[in-house]
């Protein structure tokens, strides 16, 4: 199996570029704003666990810690359904 499998679908044999395989650019498109909207996601994701982290080892009480960390896990949830209803048809 291919790790590349989007792109082996796409591939066109082109004997007039030297025997190449081509690919459109509308999938290499595609592809790019799903690379920048994963990237977007993991620095928004690291942030968040940045945050957590500093509420965790805070020396706040127990009570405020959690309630921190509940707050910066609603956020995350709120962000993900928001996500997922854009990404709806």
């Amino acid at each position: 199996m291919s790790d590349t499998p989007r792109i082996d679908e796409a591939e066109v044999w082109h004997e007039e570029v030297a025997h190449y395989h081509v690919v459109g650019s509308d999938l290499g498109r595609q592809l790019e704003r799903e690379l920048n909207a994963a990237n977007a996601r993991i620095k928004r994701l690291e942030d968040r666990i940045k945050r957590a982290s500093a509420a965790f080892f805070s020396d706040r009480s127990d009570r405020q810690t959690a309630v921190n960390m509940l707050a910066i896990l609603e956020e995350e949830r709120m962000l993900a359904i928001l996500e997922e209803e854009r990404s709806k048809p």
